[in-house]
C-alpha cells in the first residue's frame, strides 16, 4: 500500500511489532500504536463513539514522529481533508488528550489555540502544514483514531486505559423496535457484563472518572423523547449513597472515590452530555445503557529485527 510505504520514510530503524493491529488499522513504525484513518464525516461526539467501537480513541499524538505520520495519512487516506484529532479543551482553557491525560506534545499553528472562543473546544490537523487548529465540535469532518499496542490486549469493541490497565466496554444506545430505546436494569446490565467476564465499571480516581464520562458522551438533546436528557446515563457498578467508604462497588473494590454528593441509597449511573443541564453521576431508578470493566490481558511489546 502506498500509504504504508510513504510512512516508512519516517522510520529511523526497522522494527517488528509483536502485537497485531486490528483489521482496518495501520501499525505506526517504531511506535507501539495502531492508527485508523476514517474518511467519513462525523461530529466530534460521534467520533468518540466511532473510535470507541473500534476499541480506540480519537488520535492521541504524543510526539513529532506521530504527528508526521498522521500528516502523511491525511494527504493520502483523507484526500487532504482536515480531520478531528484527539485534543480537547477542558476547564480553565486547559487542553488535554481525548482520554483526559495531559498533552505530552503540542503542534499548534500560529495564534492557536483560540481560547477566546467558547465554541472552539475541539482540534483538527491542517493538511497543508500538520499544525493543529482549534475548532468547533459540531462541524462534521473525517477523523483519525489511535489504539495503543497495549489495547490490542482488549477484546474487539473494548477501550484500553493505560493508566488503570483495564479494558472498558460501553453498551450504547440500541432500539428494541426501531423507534424506542432498549433499557437495561441494573441487575440485567451486571449479568451482561459477567457474560463478558467483566463487571459493571468501578471508578477510583478523578482521571478514571473523566475517562468513563468520555466513553459515555452523548448528544441526545434533539432526540424524539419527552425527556431526552434522562436517557444520557449508563449504569456504573455502585450501590450506596455516593459517599466515600459507604456502599459497594459490584466488583468488590472499595468505595475510595466519589463523583457526586451524598444522596439516598441507590444504584448509580453516569452521563456526559453538553446539551443537558445536568450530567455526571446520578442515582438511578429506571433502565439505562451500561459500562463494563475488566483487567487487560497484558502489555504488547515491540522489538528490533
Amino acid at each position: 500500500m502506498a500509504f504504508t510505504k510513504s510512512l516508512l520514510l519516517f522510520a529511523l530503524v526497522s522494527i517488528v511489532q509483536c502485537f497485531e493491529c486490528p483489521n482496518g488499522s495501520q501499525p505506526m513504525p517504531n511506535e507501539d500504536v495502531c492508527m485508523y484513518a476514517i474518511n467519513q464525516n462525523e461530529f466530534y461526539y460521534d467520533v468518540i463513539r466511532r473510535c470507541g467501537a473500534l476499541g480506540a480513541i480519537p488520535a492521541k499524538i504524543q510526539n513529532l514522529y506521530e504527528n508526521s505520520y498522521l500528516f502523511v495519512a491525511l494527504q493520502q487516506e483523507l484526500n487532504n481533508a482536515a480531520p478531528f484529532i484527539g485534543v480537547e479543551r477542558k476547564r480553565n482553557n486547559v487542553w488535554t488528550y481525548a482520554d483526559g491525560t495531559p498533552l505530552s506534545y503540542q503542534n499548534w499553528a500560529l495564534n492557536e489555540p483560540n481560547n477566546s472562543s467558547n465554541s472552539s473546544v475541539c482540534a483538527i490537523m491542517d493538511p497543508s502544514s500538520g499544525k493543529w487548529i482549534s475548532t468547533e465540535c459540531t462541524y462534521a469532518r473525517p477523523f483519525v483514531c489511535s489504539i495503543d499496542g497495549d489495547a490490542a490486549q482488549c477484546p474487539t469493541g473494548w477501550v484500553y486505559n493505560n493508566q488503570t490497565n483495564f479494558c472498558y466496554y460501553v453498551q450504547d444506545f440500541t432500539f428494541q423496535d426501531g423507534a424506542h430505546w432498549f433499557y437495561y436494569t441494573f441487575t440485567g446490565a451486571e449479568q451482561n457484563c459477567q457474560r463478558k467476564k467483566a463487571h459493571l465499571v468501578s471508578i477510583h480516581t478523578p482521571e478514571e472518572d473523566t475517562f468513563v464520562r468520555q466513553l459515555v458522551t452523548s448528544d441526545i438533546r434533539n432526540a424524539t423523547d419527552a425527556n431526552p436528557c434522562a436517557n444520557q446515563y449508563a449504569w456504573i457498578g455502585l450501590t450506596g449513597t455516593g459517599a466515600l467508604g459507604v456502599g459497594t462497588w459490584i466488583d468488590g473494590s472499595p468505595v475510595d472515590y466519589s463523583g457526586h454528593a451524598t444522596v439516598g441509597n441507590s444504584n448509580w449511573g453516569i452521563g456526559s452530555d453538553a446539551g443537558c443541564s445536568v450530567s455526571g453521576w446520578n442515582p438511578m431508578g429506571t433502565g439505562a445503557r451500561y459500562v463494563c470493566k475488566m483487567a487487560a490481558k497484558g502489555k504488547a511489546t515491540a522489538k528490533l529485527d
